[in-house]
């Protein structure tokens, strides 16, 4: 097995981390978002010439995925897939992917699509042959006829999928394991949650500098140890679906703990976590009520601090920023996650005051927040990168029932190059300057 080490960066999806692979017989070069609470992978129409994959295979399925904001749906195909290079890559053949239409792709931002690291019951498509046999008269592969009869988007509503067969699709890392290519487990080294605009008048500048740019370990993270220290702790994934775990309660600075509602089933006792960790999450979400007492507890600690919040009442889609002279972040509070660890122990993982402000951001010479609350989510926490960003982060599916989270101290590549860890996995090295 091989371990493979992918340069990622923050700025095609507006601060989540994207991925380069390459598509089809022609490598075509897509860079998709790196997104733990999913599994589904997807290319856009545009950015992925299917016409000219003869790896591609057609089949009867679709696919229509609804995010917590936006979604897209188009019609499923195998093809191969590679990432990495020469002897350092991985390349898979029949790897199950969605063709998305365009029409409906505003959550890929900048990306040219996505790619869902979580397990296979969150990806499945509907089996739409009867419907296309009872509407255009043929029992036809749903490519390329999605696209070449944009009626069919009209006629295969949400009810009339209801009616179809659910047909579970392999993500692509499983495949990945369980052909033998790579280990069961993959890792993020990230730094940022958005993007860091490191100069206002130099256009494009900011894609250059190191903390937009990061690491996706596939197969055997925890050896690169140019890239980790000590472990802080292991979180049991209590469900194979999402990364599902439990948050017992959080701490601002040196407040009381605010502790968080259990989600065990009354019935049966089982617990199938509170929370998720989401590496396709740019914000830290909690509930609306925990939400206004980390607020209330982090306004309490000057009187400046609850002028600065001020502006991060609601989510509204897009990032606010707040003029960055006006912080002293310094002088803010770590924010403490208290979650059950996997020997029955709690694991203290901390947000740093530089993960939860993001500085020069969304533009130069601001900072923007990175909690928030989303109406109509209910009570489950997502653990995006604002957590994720001050660890390197190992999801481990091979080890228990459903996997372990295990979060590492993140190593200074500076420093690591300069003490020579690097040599110790040359074949990586050449990427390492991306971390």
């Amino acid at each position: 097995m091989t371990s493979v080490r992918i340069p990622i960066s923050n700025f095609y999806a507006k601060g989540g981390y994207t991925a380069r692979l390459l598509a089809g017989s022609q490598q075509t070069p897509v860079n998709l978002i790196l997104d733990s609470g999913s599994s589904v992978m997807a290319l856009r129409h545009s950015r992925y010439d299917a016409r000219a994959d003869t790896s591609l295979s057609a089949t009867s399925l679709l696919q229509h995925v609804r995010y917590g904001k936006g979604g897209w749906h188009g019609p499923v195909v195998t093809t191969e897939i590679a990432v990495g290079q020469h002897e350092h890559g991985a390349r898979l053949r029949e790897v199950s992917l969605a063709i998305a239409d365009e029409t409906d792709t505003g959550c890929f931002l900048d990306a040219d699509g996505i790619i869902g690291l979580a397990y296979t019951p969150l990806d499945h498509g509907v089996d739409v042959s009867q419907l296309l046999a009872d509407e255009v008269g043929t029992h036809g592969k749903t490519y390329p006829l999605w696209f070449e009869r944009p009626a069919l988007a009209g006629t295969l509503t949400d009810e009339a999928l209801k009616t179809c067969p659910s047909v579970p699709i392999t993500p692509y890392f499983t495949q990945l394991e369980e052909q033998g290519i790579v280990a069961n487990q993959f890792a993020l080294y990230t730094h940022r949650s958005s993007i860091y605009h490191c100069e206002a008048t130099q256009t494009g500048s900011h894609y250059a500098h190191h903390l937009n740019h990061g690491l996706f370990v596939v197969g055997k993270p925890h050896i690169h140890q140019d890239l980790h220290t000590g472990r802080t702790g292991s979180v049991e994934v209590l469900s194979d679906n999402y990364y599902n775990t439990e948050v017992t309660g959080i701490r601002v600075g040196d407040n009381p703990v605010r502790l968080v509602a259990s989600s065990v089933d009354k019935p049966t006792g089982h617990k199938s976590g509170n929370a998720i960790i989401d590496s396709g999450a740019s914000f830290l979400v909690l509930p609306e009520r925990l939400f206004k007492l980390v607020r209330q507890d982090l306004a309490a600690g000057h009187p400046d601090f609850a002028a600065a919040l001020a502006a991060f009442d609601a989510f509204t889609g897009q990032e606010t920023g707040v003029p960055l002279a006006d912080l002293n972040i310094d002088a803010w509070p770590s924010i403490e996650i208290l979650l059950n660890g996997c020997d029955g122990n709690t694991v203290t993982l901390t947000l740093s005051p530089h993960t939860y402000w993001q500085v020069h951001a969304p533009k130069r010479d601001q900072a923007t927040f990175k909690l928030c609350w989303l109406p109509e989510w209910g009570d489950t926490l997502i653990l995006g990168l604002p957590l994720l960003n001050n660890y390197y982060t190992v999801f481990d599916r091979s080890a228990g029932p459903s996997g372990r989270v295990d979060f590492y101290g993140k190593r200074d590549l500076a420093e690591s190059l300069r003490q020579g860890l690097h040599r110790i996995f040359h074949p990586a090295s050449k990427e390492s300057r991306y971390g």
